[in-house]
């Protein structure tokens, strides 16, 4: 339902938007003043609970930067950032989220991709505490989303991934430690279509476009100026939007990159399977040497773990263990003689 704008602004142009879901200022409703700052996820960290990877809130902004802004129908826009707004970390009544999330895979039967990945997102950030539901949402999700939403598709590669290592407790390390790599390579082959380069890239100032046309007051020519100044704009607003697409790209890849590699940095060490994996499923040659950069190999199983070698390898530490041993033999000796000493008297 339309109606007139409920801000103090009697000539504000803007339309109220009211619906069950929501009643925003149409203008606000993809900023931030519909979500609580402590709802809004920032950039995926190396915080880690368990083995999944959590989200730090250091950026009120930062749920825009990791996928773009929702479109499509005004109520969707309005139902997801409603959807948003249930999550409040580990303290996520999750009841809630799933109940609303029902509700509203119900009412638009055409964006459950985007619908699922959001419950994704609020489940995965609650602290892992349901992975199996984690995983379920980022599975459908992947099915459904479209290839265009490639930011979304990536994050969840991420949850998924993460939600496997959670599920699969009864298995051996190895077994899920493939099954998770897997799903994050995929991720990755999704990003690297992309041509991500190595280095963030940086949005460049925006720039007031003056152009001079002699004759000014002629009305063709102002209308040719302001065509022309109306396109370099719209040039500049398209080259901002490829950058944002990059950057968010690369900060998925980033943390994809780490958690697939940080898995083979644990023993049983399989530096050749994780080859195997990189060379089927990664093209770009590049970043398979990042994947495989400094993953130890195959032949350290046979070493001792690190902190008995560190031990064996320290002649200092070896006396000081030494020393204290004996320490506490004479000590218990000497409690042992005066005890017997008074028992004598």
């Amino acid at each position: 339902m339309l109606g007139s704008c409920p801000c103090a602004d009697k000539d504000c142009g803007n339309i109220r938007f009211a619906s069950k879901y929501a009643d925003a200022h149409n203008n606000e409703i993809l900023g931030s003043s519909l979500m609580n700052r402590k709802t809004i996820r920032g950039f995926p960290g190396t915080f880690l609970i368990g083995m999944s990877l959590f989200f730090s809130s250091s950026d009120a902004l930062a749920h825009f930067k990791l996928w773009p802004p929702v479109t499509g129908p005004l109520q969707l826009q309005v139902a997801i950032y409603k959807l948003s707004s249930f999550g409040q970390g580990i303290q996520t009544d999750l009841s809630k989220v799933e109940e609303f999330g029902k509700q509203l895979l119900n009412d638009f039967p055409d964006h459950q991709g985007l619908i699922c990945f959001e419950l994704a997102n609020i489940f995965a950030q609650a602290g892992m505490k349901n992975p199996e539901k984690v995983a379920s949402y980022s599975k459908k999700a992947i099915l459904l989303l479209e290839p265009k939403q490639i930011a979304r598709r990536a994050a969840a590669h991420l949850f998924l991934g993460d939600s496997l290592r959670l599920t699969n407790t009864g298995k051996k390390f190895s077994h899920v430690r493939l099954e998770a790599s897997k799903v994050y390579l995929d991720g990755l082959a999704e990003i690297e279509k992309y041509q991500i380069p190595d280095k963030l890239p940086v949005i460049p100032p925006t720039v007031n476009h003056h152009i001079t046309i002699a004759g000014l007051g002629d009305n063709t020519l102002e209308t040719e100026y302001i065509k022309q100044v109306e396109k370099r704009a719209k040039e500049q607003k398209e080259e901002e939007v490829k950058i944002r697409t990059i950057q968010r790209l690369f900060r998925h890849r980033e943390v994809l990159v780490r958690q697939v590699s940080s898995l083979y940095h644990e023993r049983p060490y399989n530096r050749d399977e994780l080859k195997g994996l990189v060379q089927k499923q990664i093209s770009v040659e590049s970043l398979r040497g990042r994947i495989l950069a400094n993953v130890p190999s195959n032949e350290k199983n046979t070493l001792p773990l690190e902190g008995t070698k560190l031990l064996e390898e320290s002649p200092n530490r070896n006396w000081t263990l030494l020393l204290i041993i004996n320490a506490a033999v004479i000590l218990l000796l000497l409690i042992v003689f005066i005890s017997r000493r008074r028992a004598s008297k």
